[in-house]
């Protein structure tokens, strides 16, 4: 009888470490799923930061090739307006007048001109 008694003790000192034992594991599992969900949110925030320094840097160097662009697009028009001024002065009329008698060519103004007659060679 000794023996089923102690048999009996043993079953449920046995009953309550089993007990104790799932119920701190438990808890336990508790606490890792918090500190697993709280390392996926840090590491989630960490990528959306990184993305976000990543989007404006690239914003800040678009920005900086934008405005040279900008300024060379501004040059250029510049020198297309003096360009086009030059070509306007060097092709005006009095100009090419005058470049006819400095250097003594000989042209004729259009107004003076006429048709050339047709020789025997042209016929």
């Amino acid at each position: 009888m000794q023996l089923v008694h102690q048999t009996k003790q043993m079953l449920a000192r046995a009953t309550r470490t089993y007990q104790r034992l799932h119920h701190e594991l438990e808890s336990h599992r508790d606490m890792i799923i918090i500190y697993l969900g709280s390392a996926i949110a840090l590491f989630m925030i960490s990528m959306f930061l990184l993305a976000l320094v990543k989007v404006r840097t690239e914003t800040f160097q678009l920005g900086y090739k934008l405005a040279l662009l900008e300024k060379e697009k501004n040059e250029l028009t510049e020198q297309i307006q003096s360009l086009t001024a030059e070509i306007a002065q060097k092709s005006s009329y009095a100009q090419l007048i005058q470049l006819n008698e400095s250097m003594k060519i000989g042209l004729l103004p259009p107004d003076q001109w006429t048709k050339p007659e047709k020789t025997e060679k042209t016929k």
